[in-house]
């Protein structure tokens, strides 16, 4: 059953804009209106759009459920990405589209080309993304330094022939406005577009939203800008609002009661979110009549904190999970719980070891020395060695003309312009036979020369994910039988055919997540760890003041809202001002009582006894 704001949703017309507190149903609410719209005229045909596969299917599965098959071939549930896709294969030629560690890959090579050593790999990213999502590029905003790196990226990308998300939005936004592209009302006839999450729409998808209005098709937005925690990935939450209200003169709605948290935490919530400038204002109401649970702990070391948290998450393992700012935080909890428990522990918000370009090049590297018929990855593997562009480029050439994997290596072992470790790896590669047996021995020593040519490559220290992997291989080819099966197996389905895992998550499961990872979902039990200055909120790196501590303490106000009934904060030493600000009372309490330990006999025994023999 509906609540009366909700139902004013669904029965609106013209373009919407929806607001919603977190657990307010907001998913539901846009199901309900696209059922409704569907069912009202059969010319009406929907789109809804959202931000991950897995959003997408959800919305999707919903709409299976409740309508008929004719009714629900009329609605489309999507990601932005799918369909901007969709439409660019209109009016373009497919090409690959780059993005991920392959992205990375390249744009290092671009930084190395235009000396930009000084810069990390990160900043470069993060560089080559913002200007990529701007529709017409504002060159005046922007240092040189930053154009040359753009203009560079964007010559190699298109050599390369590769194209990428930014590029493709951005050539169908300006292509639908020019006539080349369609919009999805000419190739599906879409008459409604909802568009969930809307708080996580950068400035490319609000063009798309746009461009679709000023042609007919009417939008429902739907988001809560206080969940608004991408501001890297350019996502303008606030602003988002306040333009598609003024553009569209869309009617706004609020969605204003909370289904999952009870009202202790909810007002835990709303005094830490209440401190923000740059939102809309809105009331956060349980539904709930009573009850929840908030507690605030103090620790002396980062020790003591994660003991605390490992014996309080294993005496009730049941929909719980542990929060943290960063993966690096969540390591040795998980450590620490895999030695002690056989439950089911689910990681969440971070990269998987393949989205490392370390890993990523030594599977090409070891793939193409056991599979001469892969020579397609040599560009990439010496893009990834540190070769010259030239190099490179006469490796692709000779690709091209379909030599040998072998001629191909012994005509760039002729150049002068190699470095070392990539002259190491092709003579190698060449003149050192694959093992043809499962012996584990032979097949650690033959990858033992490659791991160490593509390390010293990279100027690296250690062997570090390519002698893992070199490790893995060993064992794998003992059960497969050889190397080159073990190799081509993992290479399939790493680098040739990767498929992505849906993570499910059961009430069994521990949960660990970052504060990132965790958006969207909900746990009985939530810890938040490390609640303290440079944690939550995190460093200020780029200097942007107000606009920064506003992020994260959205950032901070999506992890308190994971929780449904019990939310456990802590922090070590000193806590962060966002506990004071969302928890005063109980921050002091949990500051005298760590002073109060801190003082204690029992606490320090080492100490005492250094007292003792010292005399």
């Amino acid at each position: 059953m509906l609540n009366p704001d909700q139902q004013l949703v669904v029965d609106a017309e013209g373009h919407v804009m929806v607001v919603a507190i977190p657990g307010s149903g907001k998913t539901e609410v846009s199901s309900r209106y696209a059922e409704r719209k569907l069912l009202d005229d059969t010319a009406n045909v929907i789109a809804m759009l959202t931000f991950t596969d897995a959003a997408a299917r959800g919305m999707g599965a919903r709409l299976d459920k409740n309508l008929s098959r004719s009714i629900r071939s009329r609605a489309i549930s999507s990601t932005f990405h799918s369909c901007a896709i969709k439409l660019w294969r209109q009016a373009y030629s497919s090409r690959p589209i780059l993005m991920g560690v392959r992205q990375e890959m390249l744009i290092e090579r671009v930084m190395r080309e235009v000396s930009s050593r000084q810069l990390k790999l990160s900043d470069g990213v993060a560089i080559i993304d913002e200007m990529g999502r701007e529709l017409k590029l504002k060159r005046s905003k922007h240092t040189k330094a930053q154009l040359r790196l753009f203009d560079a990226y964007c010559t190699l990308r298109d050599k390369e022939g590769y194209t990428d998300f930014n590029e493709i939005s951005r050539q169908v936004i300006l292509g639908m406005r020019e006539g080349r592209v369609p919009s999805l009302m000419d190739t599906d006839g879409v008459t409604h577009i909802c568009a969930d999450e809307f708080q996580d729409s950068d400035p490319l998808q609000y063009h798309f939203l746009l461009e679709h209005a000023r042609r007919g098709v009417t939008i429902i937005t739907v988001g809560d800008d206080d969940q608004s925690i991408y501001r890297f990935r350019n996502a303008c939450g606030f602003e988002n609002f306040v333009n598609f209200q003024q553009d569209l003169g869309a009617t706004a709605y609020s969605l204003k009661i909370c289904y999952r948290c009870y009202p202790r935490i909810l007002e835990t919530a709303d005094r830490l979110i209440s401190f923000n400038e740059e939102r809309i204002d809105k009331v956060l109401s349980s539904h709930f009549p009573s009850g929840g649970n908030v507690t605030v702990t103090g620790f002396d070391t980062e020790e003591s904190q994660t003991s605390h948290i490992i014996s309080s998450v294993l005496a009730k393992p049941r929909e719980v999970a542990v929060l943290a700012r960063t993966n690096l935080e969540l390591d040795g909890i998980e450590l620490m719980l895999s030695s002690m428990t056989d439950r089911k522990i689910t990681r969440l918000g971070g990269k998987s070891f393949w989205e490392n370009m370390h890993a990523i090049g030594y599977l090409q590297a070891v793939t193409l020395a056991t599979n001469p018929f892969k020579t397609e990855l040599l560009p990439e593997i010496l893009g990834y060695m540190q070769s010259c562009e030239s190099v490179i480029d006469e490796a692709k050439a000779m690709i091209a003309n379909k030599l040998s994997r072998d001629d191909i290596f012994q005509q760039l072992l002729s150049r002068d312009n190699l470095n070392g470790s990539v002259r190491n790896y092709l003579h190698y590669v060449i003149s050192k036979s694959l093992p043809a047996t499962a012996d584990g021995q032979a097949n650690a020593e033959w990858q033992r020369e490659l791991v160490l040519f593509l390390s010293q490559s990279r100027y690296l220290k250690s062997t570090g994910i390519a002698g893992s992997i070199s490790d893995v291989l060993t064992k794998k080819a003992k059960g497969m039988g050889s190397l080159y099966k073990a190799v081509n197996d993992m290479a399939n389905n790493v680098l040739f055919y990767p498929t992505k895992k849906n993570t499910v998550i059961s009430p069994d499961d521990i949960v660990i997540s970052t504060l990132h990872g965790s958006k969207g979902l909900e746990f009985g039990r939530v810890y938040i760890i490390n609640i303290h200055e440079n944690k939550i909120p995190a460093e200020d790196k780029d200097g942007l003041g107000l606009e920064h501590i506003e992020e994260e303490r959205r950032l901070f106000f999506v992890g308190i809202t994971r929780a449904e009934k019990e939310l456990n904060m802590s922090f070590v030493k000193e806590p962060s001002f966002f506990l004071k600000e969302c928890e005063l009372e109980l921050t002091k309490q949990a500051i005298r009582e760590l002073n109060l330990k801190s003082q204690r006999p029992d606490m320090h025994l080492s100490h005492a006894r250094e007292m003792l023999v010292n005399g």
